[in-house]
Parts: C-alpha cells; structure tokens; sequence
C-alpha cells in the first residue's frame, strides 16, 4: 500500500477540490478503507488532508489535501 502513496498524492494534487474517497479507491485500484490509510501516512509525514468532518467547506465523503498559503505542502 505504501507504495501507493505518492499516487494517492499526486491525483489530490491534480484536483485541489478534493475528490471523493470511492473515485481515489477505483483509481488506485485499492479498497476505501485503504485510501483512509493512505491518509494517515500521508499525515504522518507532515502532509495534512482533510476530510469534511475537519473542514466543513469539504464536501461529505471527499479528501482534500490542506494547502498552506495557497501552496502544496512538501512530502
């Protein structure tokens, strides 16, 4: 799955709006419940991505990569 995560970088960065969890699973070929573990390593390396429960201006069920100063934070 690691493997998986400069994937699962790269598509949220590509659409900054965030996308739905179910389109990042089908993209990466992986179950839902594998992008939520994406997630948390991608936070444990400093890159922060939020759901709707933390960002309410997020839609439900999407990810978005939080962006400091209108700028991607590095990996």
């Amino acid at each position: 799955m690691e493997s998986r995560l400069p994937d699962f970088l790269r598509l949220l960065r590509e659409n900054p709006r965030g996308l739905p969890v179910r389109e990042i699973a089908a993209r990466l070929g992986v179950r839902r419940q594998s992008v939520y573990r994406l997630r948390d390593k991608a936070q444990s390396l400093g890159v922060w991505v939020e759901t709707h429960g933390e960002n309410p201006a997020n839609l439900p069920g999407h990810l978005q990569e939080r962006q400091r100063g209108g700028q991607n934070l590095p990996l």
